[in-house]
């Protein structure tokens, strides 16, 4: 949440500023709303694709724009007109100023432009001014492949989120592929022709580079034997990943294939775990129980004003905060997600705060209404699932999730 405000506070002070260093709190009120209004997160995709498109169409010659305008723009705005108006009217603006403003100037321009060519009038289409104000937008500015939380588009796929998350570890670009073809399969029914073949060429490329790139070594004037057998370690899984990934492309390139997106997710998923022998909602139910459990034990801390027992708590939330936080979240419902949010802000502030055992009512009242909603998604889970909770399954995870950020600490 600090990160949140601290994003808006520069929003709200700069005119021009690069978009992509506000990711948090794009993505956070788009995540937000989406929750409070059962809207499905590709509709910001297409918002920012359409956005896009109007942008590129409106430095056209006037003839060409408003051809594309209305053969191109004008189906795609009527199908997800009723959606944005509904945004429009349910969202408050107090908190969703800076969305609200920009879905208002984005329905005007469409609008505007369509009402105009109806009209016979193209010729007054102020595009200049409409681009201009596409240009100063805040939240919907298009952000292509950033327009949404990677996670949030891979919602309740566990074998895509769980294997981003590991290969994070091995190599960057890697992620990268993975959240670029999470954005993509999403933008790509709405695509016209020429882009899909662009981002089908990119997408190749990007896994093309990953393949072709070689491992330099590190240059350390303490470089120790443990260091090098580390590294020699990494080496090898990256050398298997970069085979199998050299796999996928072959397969993609092969003339006739017909290789689909999800296809492709689930091979790079496979490089890392058995995709066919899996649980999801096993891993779920037993990440939602270790949560409610801390839960309790940190409010039970804070009663009992024991220190102790508030640090043990604190620490093993802190080994797991980020698999929480790209893994675990979305494998709930949206509004189930963001109390999850809100604990991982809540433990992050205890945290920093520690060993103050001072807090005001509402953090405890909120941790409780926080554990209340858990406990239900993780009851209801158990049930249409037939999910039973194994004990020695959560001591097995909480120690990996510790050994792996005591290692992390070491290094």
């Amino acid at each position: 949440m600090k990160t949140f405000y601290e994003q808006l506070k520069k929003i709200q002070e700069k005119h021009y500023f690069n978009h992509s260093d506000f990711t948090v709190y794009i993505h956070r009120q788009k995540t937000e709303v989406s929750a409070h209004l059962s809207i499905s997160p590709e509709f910001w995709v297409v918002m920012d694709y359409i956005i896009h498109l109007t942008s590129a169409i409106l430095k056209k010659p006037k003839i060409e724009a408003e051809k594309d305008i209305a053969t191109i723009i004008k189906p795609v705005f009527e199908r997800y007109n009723r959606k944005i108006e509904k945004v429009l009217r349910k969202i408050p603006e107090k908190e969703y100023f800076f969305l609200k403003k920009d879905m208002k100037t984005f329905h005007h321009i469409i609008c505007h432009s369509i009402n105009l060519i109806d009209k016979g009038l193209p010729h007054f289409i102020p595009s200049y001014l409409f681009i201009d104000s596409i240009e100063n937008m805040n939240v919907l500015f298009p952000l292509h492949e950033k327009t949404c939380d990677p996670g949030t588009l891979a919602r309740n796929n566990y074998p895509v989120l769980l294997s981003r998350y590991i290969s994070s570890a091995f190599s960057q670009d890697l992620e990268e592929i993975i959240n670029f073809i999470i954005w993509i399969k999403h933008v790509l029914p709405h695509a016209i022709p020429e882009d899909k073949v662009y981002l089908k060429n990119k997408m190749i490329m990007m896994i093309e580079d990953f393949v072709k790139e070689k491992h330099e070594f590190k240059k350390d004037p303490e470089y120790s034997t443990r260091k090098l057998i580390v590294e020699l370690r990494e080496i090898i899984t990256l050398s298997y990943i970069r085979e199998q990934m050299n796999d996928l492309l072959k397969k993609i390139k092969t003339p006739g294939a017909n290789v689909s997106l999800s296809d492709c997710l689930i091979h790079i998923a496979s490089i890392f775990i058995d995709t066919e022998n899996f649980s999801p909602h096993k891993y779920t139910v037993r990440d939602l129980t270790i949560i409610t459990n801390l839960i309790e034990e940190i409010l039970l801390a804070l009663k009992e004003k024991d220190q102790k027992k508030l640090f043990d708590a604190l620490y093993t939330i802190k080994t797991m905060r980020s698999f929480l936080s790209e893994v675990s979240r979305y494998m709930l419902n949206p509004e189930a997600d963001t109390e999850m949010l809100k604990f991982i802000e809540i433990s992050t502030f205890l945290d920093e705060s520690y060993p103050s055992m001072t807090f005001s009512y509402e953090i405890t009242e909120i941790l409780g209404n926080i554990r209340k909603i858990l406990e239900s998604e993780k009851e209801l889970i158990c049930s249409s699932h037939n999910v039973s909770i194994d004990d020695d399954a959560l001591d097995l995870f909480k120690a990996k999730m510790k050994q792996i950020y005591s290692a992390k600490i070491t290094d």
